[in-house]
């Protein structure tokens, strides 16, 4: 993880603190990545991944919900957008 803003660090001692209070927790990073998600797939991962814990721990959903990278749509402000799908990352 390239995060210069928050160290991976200070994101383990969250968790671990979250964990110790008995809280329901899942944490993921992307060595490729830094404070944000630039990249496509990882925007996607985290999104999903994110959806399945709200699923699992609020039970929000009866049928199960997937994503794929066809149903993703870049915020408009995302390097992704700005530099244009067909961008050479």
């Amino acid at each position: 993880m390239n995060d210069v803003r928050v160290l991976p660090v200070e994101s383990e001692e969250i968790v671990a603190g979250v964990k110790k209070n008995n809280i329901p927790v899942e944490y993921i990073s992307f060595p490729d990545e830094g404070h944000g998600f630039v990249k496509k797939e990882n925007q996607v991962t985290t999104s999903k991944k994110t959806l399945e814990f709200l699923d699992k721990y609020l039970y929000l959903h009866k049928e199960p919900f997937y994503l794929t990278l066809n149903d993703f749509q870049p915020h408009e402000r995302s390097l992704y957008y700005l530099r244009g799908k067909n961008a050479d990352w």
